[in-house]
């Protein structure tokens, strides 16, 4: 398996992709931390105005959706043309001739991912560091708890992706995924927002969300303790479509 985890990895970083990817993810963290750490928020109460500005923690926060945001563009790119790469065209024959368990490519994949989300997680340690200091890493309101349960939620949620979008490539192409995948996003979405809302308190399809990707939960999960997630939903369809993956190799 290392074998052919540094054999992807090597893939992965021989593309100027990669690069630009890594810039393009430093810049922005940098730039939302420039801007949320100047801005002032103008409030009203009892008849009184008055400025307040954003602390740490609402500032980590913010680049905590920022990683999630950021990571959604890159698990589509993972998933629909990185993952299957070596499993279509020309190339599906690689897939039998490789003296190595099939059930390995998945783990590979999930594992390269973790990876690369780990480069944006460094872009945000430089963003802060760069702005407010080494001395930012032991601040008190600097709350590890809070960047460790939404570091868990993102990455458990973009491996989903990934592997949601990786098994419709194979099956149904590149196009079909992306649109397919851009579709069943928005559903969901749309679909938490309206049931937190409780605008629709039953009814057959609030109970199939229920079971289904809780992609509509990440943002408000990404704030919320630990017990109160959906993180052992996501691991659930994490296995479920590496498992389909894996099937689909058989198929190259």
């Amino acid at each position: 398996m290392l074998a052919v985890l540094r054999f992807h990895l090597l893939q992965v970083s021989r593309s100027k992709l990669l690069v630009m990817w890594s810039l393009f993810t430093l810049l922005v963290q940098y730039a939302l931390v420039r801007i949320l750490h100047a801005a002032t928020i103008q409030y009203q109460a009892n008849s009184t105005t008055g400025q307040m500005t954003l602390d740490l923690s609402a500032v980590v926060m913010a680049l905590v959706y920022s990683q999630f945001t950021c990571g959604i563009l890159l698990a589509t790119v993972y998933g629909i043309w990185i993952a299957p790469y070596l499993h279509e065209e020309t190339r599906a024959p690689l897939t039998f001739a490789l003296p190595v368990d099939k059930a390995v490519f998945p783990v590979v994949y999930g594992v390269s991912f973790f990876i690369l989300y780990l480069l944006q997680a460094v872009a945000m340690f430089l963003a802060l560091t760069m702005q407010f200091g080494i001395k930012v890493w032991i601040d008190p309101l600097l709350s590890w708890s809070a960047l460790g349960t939404g570091s868990l939620i993102s990455i458990l949620a973009l491996e989903g992706v990934v592997f949601v979008l990786a098994v419709f490539s194979l099956v149904f192409g590149k196009v079909p995924a992306f649109l397919g995948g851009t579709a069943l996003f928005m559903v969901l979405t749309v679909s938490g927002l309206i049931f937190r809302s409780q605008w629709v308190t039953g009814g057959i399809w609030k109970f199939s969300y229920t079971y289904l990707p809780p992609i509509g939960e990440v943002f408000n999960d990404i704030k919320s303790p630990i017990a109160e997630t959906h993180w052992w939903l996501w691991v659930i369809w994490i296995l479920v479509f590496a498992g389909l993956f894996r099937i689909r190799l058989n198929r190259a």
